[in-house]
C-alpha cells in the first residue's frame, strides 16, 4: 500500500462550519492514483482558543477538535485513511500530556464511531526540545500514565528531522 500525506486545516465561519473542499479534492486525486492518505490535523482555528492568539495553540475544548476529526472520519469512512491527532504535542504551548490525552481520547472515540477501520495515530512528538518544550520520552511516558495508549493505534514518529541524533543526545 502506498501512502500520501496531507496536513488538514480547518477554520470557523458562523456556527463552526468546516470547509473541506480542498480535502475532497486531495482524497479524490489520491484515490485515483491508488494512494491511501494520512491526514495530520496539526492546528486549530482561533475561534477554538479565543483567549490565546498563538496560531499553533491547542483548542480550549478537546470535544470541539474531536468534532472536526469526527466529521473528517465520517466524510471519508471506508476510504482507508489514517488520521494523526495533532503534531509535536510536546512542543505545543499549554498542551501537557494529560490535556493532549483528553484531546486524543475524544478524537479517537469520534473517529472509531464513524469508521473503526480508520487508523488513529498519536501525534508525533518533536524530537528536539527548546524553550518550554518537553523532552519527547518524558512526554510519551506522561501520555501513557494518562491512558493515551488506549486511544491510538500507533504513535507518529519523525524520521526526517536531523536536528537531534537518534539517541536524543
Amino acid at each position: 500500500v502506498r501512502w500520501g500525506h496531507e496536513d488538514a486545516f480547518y477554520d470557523c465561519t458562523g456556527n463552526f462550519v468546516f470547509d473541506l473542499n480542498h480535502t475532497n479534492e486531495v482524497i479524490n486525486i489520491a484515490g485515483s492514483k491508488g494512494l491511501r492518505l494520512l491526514y495530520s490535523v496539526v492546528t486549530s482555528p482561533p475561534c477554538t482558543h479565543p483567549g490565546n492568539s498563538d496560531g499553533g495553540a491547542a483548542p480550549d475544548d478537546p470535544n470541539e477538535f474531536a468534532a472536526f476529526v469526527g466529521e473528517l472520519a465520517s466524510r471519508y469512512a471506508g476510504r482507508g485513511i489514517a488520521i494523526e491527532i495533532w503534531e509535536r504535542p510536546n512542543a505545543t504551548q499549554n498542551l501537557d500530556a494529560t490535556r493532549y490525552t483528553q484531546m486524543l481520547a475524544a478524537s479517537y472515540n469520534k473517529i472509531k464511531a464513524a469508521d473503526p477501520g480508520i487508523i488513529v495515530i498519536g501525534g508525533a512528538p518533536a524530537p528536539y526540545v527548546s524553550g518550554g518544550d518537553m523532552e519527547p520520552l518524558t512526554y510519551l511516558q506522561q501520555m501513557k500514565a494518562a491512558g493515551a495508549d488506549k486511544y491510538m493505534d500507533c504513535i507518529g514518529v519523525y524520521f526526517n528531522d536531523s536536528t537531534a541524533p537518534p539517541d536524543g543526545g
